[in-house]
């Protein structure tokens, strides 16, 4: 299907950019790779954490990474309520295996 094929569909059927956003996060969020690159961006926005660190600065760098991170967790939300447990175990599933095969290749090596 081509960009004008996708462009004419849409105005057929009423296509908002909002409803277009939320299908694209759909498509991103029903693979295991999708998930894995939102939860490295939710990551590197420290959600979840406390953005005070001591220093005024690094604070509001950090709340301003923060605030970017919510904007990710309210399209998650909108899109695909249950993609962020999902995600959340797919990671601790990988962090996990990733620790397995470090223990064993140290252990092999001693």
């Amino acid at each position: 299907m081509s960009q004008d094929d996708i462009f004419a569909e849409e105005q057929e059927v009423d296509y908002t950019p909002d409803k277009r956003l939320i299908d694209n996060w759909q498509v991103v969020l029903s693979t295991p790779a999708g998930r894995a690159v939102v939860y490295d961006l939710l990551k590197v926005c420290h959600f979840g954490l406390s953005p005070f660190s001591g220093d005024n600065n690094m604070t509001n760098m950090i709340a301003g990474k923060q605030k970017v991170g919510e904007e990710i967790m309210s399209m998650i939300n909108s899109a695909s309520p249950a993609s962020y447990h999902l995600m959340t175990k797919e990671a601790q599933e990988l962090e996990n295996y990733d620790r397995e095969q470090s223990d064993n290749q140290h252990s092999d090596s001693i």
